[in-house]
This record gives structure tokens, sequence and C-alpha cells, in this order.
């Protein structure tokens, strides 16, 4: 602890992460296992005192709290003192986003843009995210467990991104920049988009909706088809994840998601993927008779394109005998040569 002070004193940054784990030093006090829980609770005052943030995550999204309460606490003799020590307090924008409280999140945002001379919707962070992500993170849950979503979702949304908020951030760190796990990073994975979040919540919804689970799955797939054009009107992006939506839903057989991915989001039906497939392969592939129907009416669909072994949709429903596929692929040659 000695040591700590003396860095402190000497203009050390509390909240620093390393590169490895992302970790700050009050998660690796949390995480200590040397010494007494006396001299770590003291430790721990010490950052406090100094600013540490208890909300900041590391790249394996977890805060300094998850350390003590979801980890192995053998070594602690006294898990509970440190857990209370460490639980982040809510921002007051974000509880109002939680609570689903339109007009105190205008005011907040009105409030800080005054008093910080910046925007709050775009330098705020608690649990490694800013207040929209936190905002369409709210809303997602509410989707998943099949609850009705109100307007105010929508609303607050709206109002963050006119504060200036982010639409394409996946996530944020201290420094402002998406962050992720180093290995993630070599990997090519890590957190999606907005975007590509909300479309992964339709696809789920469109299901629902198809299996009459729920009375409210029609309003819930309005507001968040609603929340994909929101996104798109500022500034949201076609990213390879989405992409890769398309083609997963084509090989599915999952129509509405496939025809809202190429129609509202833009998403290029000849795009390839895995294998240099287009969408249209990949259903001709499966034997996906509706969504292969659909993609053949798609003014911009190229039958001819071959993948990375040479074959057209054609070819590949041929070679899996998908005859229904075959024959509708023929009729739409035929239809185009005679024309």
């Amino acid at each position: 602890m000695e040591a700590v002070e003396a860095l402190l004193q000497h203009g050390a940054h509390v909240n620093v992460q390393n590169n490895l784990t992302g970790a700050t030093p009050i998660h690796c006090a949390a995480q200590s296992n040397k010494g007494t829980d006396e001299r770590r609770v003291a430790c721990i005052d010490l950052l406090l005192q100094h600013g540490a943030d208890l909300a900041t995550v590391d790249y394996f999204g977890k805060t300094a709290l998850a350390y003590v309460t979801t980890e192995d606490t053998n070594h602690h003799q006294n898990p509970q003192l440190l857990a209370s020590k460490l639980h982040p307090q809510t921002p007051p924008l974000f509880a109002a986003i939680q609570e689903g409280n339109l007009q105190q999140v205008q005011e907040l945002l009105q409030q800080e843009e005054e008093e910080e001379d910046g925007s709050a919707a775009r330098t705020s962070l608690y649990l490694g995210q800013t207040p929209f992500l936190f905002a369409v993170h709210k809303l997602l849950d509410d989707a998943e467990k099949d609850e009705n979503l109100e307007q105010n979702h929508v609303r607050i949304l709206m109002a963050l991104l006119e504060a200036g908020a982010d639409v394409q951030s996946a996530s944020a760190s201290l420094g402002g920049n998406n962050h992720k796990n180093p290995m993630q990073a070599l990997e090519g994975d890590g957190p999606s988009p907005p975007l590509c979040r909300i479309c992964t919540a339709l696809q789920s919804a469109y299901k629902n909706q198809n299996n009459n689970n729920n009375g409210t799955t029609t309003t819930t797939v309005s507001i968040l088809e609603n929340l994909a054009k929101l996104f798109l009107e500022h500034g949201a992006v076609v990213t390879p994840e989405l992409e890769q939506m398309l083609h997963t839903a084509c090989r599915k057989n999952e129509l509405p998601l496939t025809k809202f991915l190429i129609e509202t989001i833009g998403i290029n039906p000849n795009v390839k993927g895995r294998q240099g497939m287009t969408a249209l392969q990949f259903a001709a592939r499966s034997g996906k008779i509706d969504v292969v129907g659909f993609l053949l009416q798609c003014p911009t669909i190229d039958v001819a394109i071959k993948d990375d072994r040479g074959q057209t949709a054609l070819d590949a429903a041929r070679v899996n005998g998908k005859t229904e596929i075959v024959a509708l692929l023929e009729q739409h040659g035929n239809n185009n040569h005679n024309e």
C-alpha cells in the first residue's frame, strides 16, 4: 500500500488500464491474494480517495466488484466487506435511462451540456458503456424478456442521438475508443455495433411473431424495426457482421429478416461471404425455396456469380439435390432470356 500511495503522490493515473487485461489498479486490488483483507481495504480506500472509478470494466467486461462476488474468494477473509467498498454508484443519467424517465434524461443532458461544455451523451461512461449503449442494452433486455417495449425507449435513444451519441460505437473505454480483449482483436472478435444488436433482437422477435408466442411481439417488432431505421439515419453502416447475418438468415429460411436486411438495412444481396458464397447460393444449396423466391425478385440479384469452387447458385442446388430450387432458378433464367 505504501508503494501505491507513493505512486499516486507522484502523479500516477489512478484509472490507468494495463494492456494485457484492461485491469485498473482497483481491479488489481480486488483480485489480489496478498496480505490481509484489512490492508486490501485500506488500499481500496486510498484508490477511491484519489478518484478510482468503480464502474470501469476490464477487457472481459468485469468491474472490480465482479472479482470479489463471482470469483473464488477463498483467499479473502471478509469478501462481504470488500464487496461493500466496490459497489459502483449509478450516475444520474444512467439511472434515468434505467428507469425509462425520458423527461429526466432530457433535463440531465441539457444540464451536463451547459455545465461541462461537451456532450454527456458522448463522454459519460458507466460499466464501460456510454449512455447510448446503456440505453440500447436496457431496451434489448426488455425485448429478450418479451416485455412490452414502450415508446419511451425510442424517445430516450433519440434524445441521446440528438445530443451527439455515437451510433456506430460498440463499446467505450477510458480513452473513448472501442476496447476489447487483445486476444479477441487478433481473432477479429469483439462487441457488436448497436445496429447489429438491434437486428439480432429483431431476428428473435420475428420468430416469436411467427410462433404467436406473445401478444406484445408485434409492437416489439415495430419498435425494433423503427430503431434500426433511426440508427441508419444517424450514420450506422453495414458491417461484415450484418452481411454474415444475412447469409445465415438465407441458409435458415428466415424470410422476414432476409427482407429487412436487404430492403431496409440496404445490404447488397450479391455480397460474398464464407467460401465466396452469396445469399442466393446459401439459400439454393440449403433448399430454402421461400428465400430463393424473394431473392430472385430483387432487381440487383446476380444469379451468375460463382463461389470459390466455381459454382453458381444453380450448380449448388443441383449438386445438393434441391430439385424445386433447380426448377425455380431455371425458370428465372428462361424468363430473363425471353425478355
